[in-house]
């Protein structure tokens, strides 16, 4: 017990000890000249004919203007455009559904981040031409929101001829023959509807028996029948819950309110009655299967004093390399309640460790620093894994931390590794993210085929950059002490727990 107590002591002091070497990123000054050199990227490989030298160049220019976003080093509207095209381009060539979804966040963020920017029209037609290709319905109100949104925009009289040509090909559509009879046994059942509210944000978790297909769709508000702005979701072979409530009221400034209901025998929708969003990412967690809607606001937080260490001058301003102003800290016990987590000698849980570093850890960040610091869970209870994230999301926090012990067949292994989200960087890293993940280690490629469509809305080089401080700064402090530390360095893998996250977040594996 002395040495469990000794263990959650030497943790904490270490966790912050790495999360000062953290605060002391210096910022990257920007390269002179980044833009420019994408612009003139762009326009030679768009002049290029052959698709596997224009994808190739214009893959190429993509980093290019990312980096110049990275560094800030020109209009942030004038990049993600350039983005949007690039993508779009890429999905005209190859059809595939990563470019398609590039193409619409950096188009997204043009209309709702930069609305008064004279690109935002353009980006919003644009929209409706990308989902002409793969969606009419959808393209047809992407169109109409030119109109309604820009209706003095030199984009608004071409979008309103696409919407009438589009109209004209929905009505022609015949749906399809429901004269076959369908075997609901086989369907799929949407089991359960949750969700957590907070000031700007809110998580809509749909639970299912099995994995299916889904659709996404916005539709702008109808006048005539006196109907909100709306997001639905179409869940393919799956049938409602009979008990199931049709309806939920939710009326947090974001959301009105949920609709559930059996749009076909074979099909469920679900309908998200929109107050006022700004925008919102869908994607899908496993065992049990679950489709998570996250919903922004467009509120912005107020600017915040940067985080300063009290007598320590050496300490300075929080990482401006990664563009944050650090307020709030959300600390993330690993497991808990009824999932114990690995169990170590003498039959002590991971989930109790990993709860005393957590208490240990925040009364010294509220000690040494200006932070709000807060827990996902304050005793022994369980916490899904995206509750976790949500909770971080809600308030509305910088830096998001979870703390796990790590376990292992092999005696002789240990040390610490810190990890942050992104693809298996092997195979341990896969072995570490399937037993925290609680899944198989097949399962893992499945994951990792989700991140394909998140990581380019996440946080990844953020995250990494924290990642990467915040080990340097355990694995520095604890060799001051024990010479024969293994430092199993920083490492990337598909955590569940980091899914979903909107601040830089790592996992940290204290010890084995």
């Amino acid at each position: 017990m002395i040495r469990t107590r000794r263990l959650i002591k030497i943790a904490s002091v270490v966790m912050v000890a790495g999360l000062m070497c953290a605060f002391m990123l210096q910022a990257v000054a920007a390269g002179p000249g980044v833009y420019e050199k994408a612009r003139s990227c762009y326009y030679r490989a768009i002049s290029q004919k052959k698709p596997k030298q224009a994808r190739q160049s214009l893959q190429k220019c993509a980093t290019l203007f990312e980096k110049a976003l990275d560094q800030k080093a020109a209009p942030e509207d004038r990049c993600h455009y350039f983005l949007g095209q690039i993508f779009h381009k890429l999905h005209d060539i190859y059809g595939k559904d990563t470019y398609f979804r590039k193409a619409l966040f950096h188009y997204r963020t043009i209309v709702q981040k930069y609305h008064n920017s004279n690109l935002a029209d353009d980006a919003q037609f644009l929209t409706g031409i990308l989902y002409t290709a793969v969606d009419i319905e959808q393209a047809y109100s992407e169109f109409l929101k030119v109109v309604q949104e820009f209706p003095n925009g030199d984009m608004a009289e071409r979008a309103q001829r696409w919407a009438a040509t589009l109209k004209e090909r929905i009505r022609s559509l015949r749906p399809p023959s429901q004269k076959e009879e369908i075997k609901t046994d086989r369907l799929a059942t949407l089991q359960k509807v949750s969700h957590i509210t907070a000031l700007n944000y809110t998580r809509i978790v749909l639970y299912t028996n099995a994995p299916l297909r889904y659709q996404v769709h916005s539709l702008p508000p109808d006048k005539n029948q006196d109907l909100p702005p709306r997001l639905y979701i179409d869940l393919f072979n799956c049938k409602m819950k009979e008990s199931l409530k049709d309806s939920i009221s939710i009326m947090d400034g974001l959301l009105k309110g949920i609709r559930v209901g059996q749009f076909r025998p074979n099909q469920a929708r679900v309908v998200l009655d929109i107050e006022t969003i700004d925008k919102y990412k869908v994607f899908t967690l496993d065992e049990p299967y679950r489709i998570v809607i996250d919903v922004y606001g467009g509120r912005r937080r107020k600017q915040v004093p940067q985080i300063t260490i009290p007598g320590k001058d050496a300490v300075k301003n929080l990482p401006e390399q990664l563009g944050l102003h650090v307020k709030t800290i959300v600390i993330d016990p690993g497991h808990g309640g009824r999932d114990k987590g690995a169990i170590g000698p003498g039959g002590i849980y991971e989930k109790d460790i990993t709860l005393a570093i957590a208490k240990k850890l925040k009364k010294l960040l509220e000690a040494r620093t200006d932070c709000d610091v807060y827990l996902t869970r304050y005793s022994d209870v369980f916490v899904s894994l995206e509750k976790r994230t949500a909770i971080a999301n809600a308030k509305n926090a910088d830096l998001f931390i979870s703390i796990h012990t790590n376990a292992h067949r092999d005696p002789r292994i240990g040390g610490i590794e810190t990890y942050y989200l992104n693809f298996s960087t092997d195979q341990e890293a896969a072995r570490v993210a399937a037993l925290e993940n609680a899944i198989s280690s097949r399962k893992i490629s499945d994951l990792e085929a989700i991140l394909k469509d998140l990581l380019f809305v996440t946080k990844v080089n953020e995250s990494s950059q924290l990642a990467e401080k915040l080990h340097h700064g355990l694995v520095k402090y604890l060799k001051r002490k024990y010479r024969f530390l293994r430092d199993l360095g920083v490492k990337r893998a598909p955590f569940y727990v980091l899914i979903g996250a909107n601040m830089p977040s790592v996992l940290v594996e204290v010890c084995f």
